[in-house]
């Protein structure tokens, strides 16, 4: 597998991970039953979803992943205006540079 399909499985990865968390919250929450029953599906769908990737890996990637910390990045990013987004997008692709 190359770095880039191990990125874009890393990246669907967290975002699954992230939804998931986020179906559990919406099932504590006191919601309507026909509400609970949709998210319950998707919920166990995205858990096959997760355990997918880490069988397709060989490895479980929970152990390596903050994946919470993708998202808090992607919701600060989310108050930028676009002119700010663009800037700071260019000090990372900088900052990246720096790291090869």
């Amino acid at each position: 597998m190359t770095n880039g399909q191990m990125e874009s499985f890393h990246l669907i990865y967290v975002n699954v991970c992230n939804a998931l968390t986020y179906a559990d919250n919406l099932l504590i929450d006191d919601i309507s039953k026909p509400a609970r029953d949709s998210i319950r599906v998707i919920r166990d769908r995205l858990f096959w979803i997760k355990n997918a990737i880490n069988i397709k890996l060989g490895v479980d990637l929970s152990k390596n992943s903050d994946t919470l910390r993708f998202d808090e990045i992607l919701r600060l990013m989310t108050t930028l205006n676009q002119k700010q987004q663009d800037e700071l997008e260019s000090i990372i692709i900088e900052y990246l540079k720096t790291l090869k």
